[in-house]
């Protein structure tokens, strides 16, 4: 007797396991494993289970969730693995069509090949992402499918190093992405990157430099012709002390894109300069010519105490929904004082694949961004909060769309048992779109944590989001309360 088909997400889940460990599997074997798997089980009540808008009637609705997950540690003296994964299955009690079934997969490794010549990088996620930017979404972690696109990334890079004595350094790499979507705001993508970077080597002290190829091909499952991009660029820092710096770079893009009227092709240059006024400042920027435009790009740090950091950036780029997906992962890593943990190597905060507050499209936008951030602890307090300005401009459909807002977030220890956090965030949207539509969004969340046993925790938590728009019908509200029991075996 045939065997029933396996679910496509529970397919894309076991694919995606398996290509972080089993590329490592050999080399880890010798070393440490540490496989914690665990259980979460969950009531949630929502006073608006459809998302209803305007004048649409809420309805409110109790989701029963049962949530079976895992944290995979693997350390070798040639590789690393870490990987999260949890399966989550939602019940509600009145409307039984919005049962679902979610998953949510977060994972990294590095496998040495070759004595620190020949390595091979590997990042894979599972997550559900914003489909539509107008349309509504839930702050329940159990009502996350209604505007919530299902998005599967794995990422494999081999990389090959070698140092030519004190002279130069050199790292050619090769960068295979596949992104899929369950939605239809996003056609799947496989993208294949060839990067190769010749610097200079500890023997150039004053003048230093570096040289670098870089060609992208990405192939769209859909209609869309592939998309190529190749840039040939020549960056030089001279230092003029040890604080002070001065860049510059020139090179020459070329783009095909069938999104794009006129694709960036010609000559790329910038000037800057980087200054390091003490070990707890640093700053950054560049201004010149790229994508066929004027471009600033800048980044500052400072450390304003062993706890304490302020980040600021600012950033103008063409970018995709799924190649922005898919670089995030980049910044993934392990994180050194919680194993088996993952951190965002930027702000070496907890990594959350995706929080933008765009929906998925296909066409290609035109990207400026600005974040500053200040994330810390004191004591028992550990504390965060942001301002970010977001523009996106869309040349295939002629909108600009725009965000600003901010977010803080306390969370405090109040016993070796106990915590509780507290979080504001508010963001105005302007959508560009021909009725002028204009959104002020504010959420708020409250949650108690308490560890009942050993390997037993319990949480309570409420959100609020609230939507006011110039637009009849499109305000939102939603109150949400969920209590959860986890169990690590």
């Amino acid at each position: 007797m045939d065997r029933p088909a396996m679910p496509t997400r529970v397919r894309a889940a076991a694919a995606a396991i398996a290509s972080l460990v089993a590329f490592s599997a050999v080399d880890v074997r010798a070393g440490d494993w540490t496989f914690t798997p665990s259980v979460a089980v969950g009531e949630t009540y929502t006073d608006n289970a459809g998302l209803a808008t305007g004048s649409e009637v809420r309805e409110s609705d109790l989701i029963t969730s049962v949530a079976p997950g895992f944290r995979l540690l693997g350390q070798g003296g040639r590789a690393t693995v870490s990987l999260n994964y949890t399966l989550s299955r939602n019940f509600y009690r009145k409307d039984t069509d919005r049962n679902s079934t979610d998953n949510d997969l977060l994972g990294t490794g590095q496998v040495e090949l070759w004595d620190r010549r020949l390595f091979v990088d590997a990042q894979s996620s599972i997550s559900r992402q914003k489909g539509t930017t107008g349309d509504a979404t839930s702050s329940s972690a159990a009502g996350q499918d209604i505007n919530r696109t299902s998005v599967r990334v794995i990422n494999v890079s081999p990389f090959f190093r070698h140092h030519f004595g004190t002279w130069v350094e050199t790292e050619s790499r090769v960068r295979v992405s596949q992104v899929n979507t369950d939605g239809t705001e996003a056609q799947d993508t496989m993208s294949t990157r060839e990067t190769f970077v010749a610097s200079s080597g500890r023997r150039f002290t004053t003048l230093q430099w570096s040289l670098s190829l870089d060609s992208n091909k990405t192939r769209n499952e859909g209609d869309t012709p592939s998309d190529r991009e190749r840039r040939e660029d020549a960056n030089f820092t001279y230092i003029v002390s040890p604080a002070f710096s001065l860049l510059a770079g020139v090179g020459h893009e070329f783009i095909e894109d069938s999104t794009l009227t006129d694709p960036p092709r010609g000559i790329t240059w910038n000037l800057g300069f980087a200054s390091r006024p003490s070990s707890r400042t640093s700053f950054r920027m560049t201004y010149g010519t790229r994508n066929q435009s004027n471009t600033l790009d800048m980044q500052a740090s400072h450390r304003l105490s062993e706890r304490t950091t302020v980040l600021a950036t600012y950033s103008d780029t063409l970018q995709t929904s799924q190649r922005l997906v898919s670089n995030v992962l980049g910044f993934l890593a392990p994180d050194p004082a919680n194993p088996g943990g993952l951190i965002d190597t930027r702000t070496n905060a907890p990594f959350v694949p995706s929080d933008s507050d765009f929906g998925l499209q296909d066409p290609t936008f035109r990207q400026q961004v600005f974040q500053l951030r200040a994330t810390g602890s004191r004591r028992r307090n550990d504390f965060s909060g942001g301002l970010v300005w977001e523009k996106r401009n869309t040349e295939a459909t002629g909108v600009i769309e725009s965000i600003v807002g901010g977010d803080v977030a306390l969370t405090r220890r109040m016993s070796r048992r106990s915590s509780g956090s507290i979080s504001f965030g508010y963001r105005a949207t302007d959508f560009g779109t021909a009725d002028s539509r204009k959104d002020d969004e504010i959420t708020a969340a409250l949650s108690y944590r308490y560890d009942i046993f050993k390997d037993v925790e319990g949480s309570l938590t409420y959100n609020l989001t609230r939507r006011n728009s110039n637009v009849a019908d499109e305000d939102f509200v939603e109150n949400v309360i969920s209590i959860r029991l986890n169990k690590r075996f």
